[in-house]
């Protein structure tokens, strides 16, 4: 089994995010944050995929996670009946104003117009500019912390398997989070990783 040293998954929490996410079942989304907007307050939470080097269409890896976010988070448009408090939607930062039908699906354009500036400063309010990448940031109004998981080394194929933990993690664990997380239930959500990577994969930090 493959057992790199250097794995990891940072998970930090300042105060519970998940406090903000109260009801049982909260559904993750994707979107897509224009240069000219700001996440919305009206949802439960949300978050971003980061990137802390400049994304390029011909690097395999920077491809595998625009791919993973798109086939790992339904999309938001998806979820036009439900209530706003009950979802998390994850955002991939753009340099452009508006997107052009099609572009919201093809990875090369999304990678080429991925705004690092906003990102970069992401990566510097929350202390992970030294990191590899790419990252989940999740977040939530009101609340003074964020959730992290750190896919620096992961392998490219395991990327989309990161994403769609993350995914199912918010989804099916945000009542057990209420009274703050432990690591019991973060070692469950991420029992595979950890199987795969070894136990030393996930820590909290506060901020």
């Amino acid at each position: 089994m493959h057992t790199p040293s250097l794995h990891y998954v940072r998970l930090l929490l300042a105060g519970s995010l998940v406090f903000a996410l109260q009801c049982v079942g909260v559904a993750v989304s994707r979107s897509f944050l224009t240069s000219d907007s700001e996440p919305s307050d009206e949802f439960g939470g949300h978050g971003f995929v980061v990137f802390t080097s400049e994304p390029r269409p011909d690097n395999e890896r920077h491809m595998a996670t625009c791919q993973a976010f798109l086939r790992s988070f339904p999309d938001l448009v998806d979820y036009a009946a439900a209530d706003p408090a009950e979802l998390m939607v994850m955002y991939w930062p753009l340099d452009v104003g508006r997107i052009d039908p099609g572009d919201d699906r093809d990875c090369s354009f999304l990678l080429d117009r991925y705004d690092f500036a906003r990102a970069n400063k992401l990566a510097a309010d929350w202390g992970f500019s030294g990191s590899a990448g790419p990252i989940l940031l999740g977040l939530a109004d009101g609340v003074e912390g964020g959730l992290i998981l750190d896919l620096s080394d992961f392998l490219t194929e395991d990327v989309i398997r990161g994403f769609r933990i993350w995914r199912e993690h918010v989804s099916r664990d945000a009542s057990a989070w209420r009274d703050g997380f432990t690591m019991t239930v973060i070692r469950e959500a991420f029992r595979n990783l950890i199987q795969a990577y070894g136990a030393t994969i996930i820590r909290t930090i506060e901020a």
